[in-house]
């Protein structure tokens, strides 16, 4: 295969992988906020503990998606898994850390100032993601 070829085929891989993750973090975002929302509704399920459902669902179903849908990993699942659970946990603190940062260091909104974290925090994490799922 050609050196053009590789480039071709290797940008190809990558778009394919980005536009995967905007389904997945679609995914994640609507398990994060509407599931919660037809769990209370729809059965009742007090607030709380529909959150808190909302969460483990997204949650799990993130390393499903990353693994399977966006980066097609062949890696070992538990080294997957644990690698997105300390992944996802830094990244975590890292995003409230910033958000408390920018709330008080700015005259944002907190709103303005979520998405600005949340969004710059999805960019970063493709990248981890793509470099954790990666086939070894």
């Amino acid at each position: 295969m050609t050196k053009f070829r590789r480039l071709i085929n290797r940008r190809h891989i990558l778009i394919g992988q980005i536009l995967r993750f905007c389904v997945s973090t679609g995914f994640s975002a609507s398990m994060s906020f509407a599931a919660p929302i037809a769990l209370h509704e729809g059965l009742g399920i007090s607030e709380k503990v529909a959150v808190a459902i909302g969460f483990v669902i997204a949650y799990l179903g993130n390393i499903l998606l990353l693994r399977v849908f966006v980066f097609k990993s062949a890696n070992d699942w538990k080294h997957d898994f644990f690698g997105y659970i300390v992944t996802n946990g830094a990244f975590r603190l890292i995003e409230y850390g910033a958000f408390i940062y920018l709330i008080a260091h700015s005259s944002l909104n907190y709103m303005i100032t979520l998405l600005i974290v949340l969004s710059l925090s999805s960019f970063i994490k493709f990248f981890a993601y793509r470099r954790l799922f990666g086939n070894r």
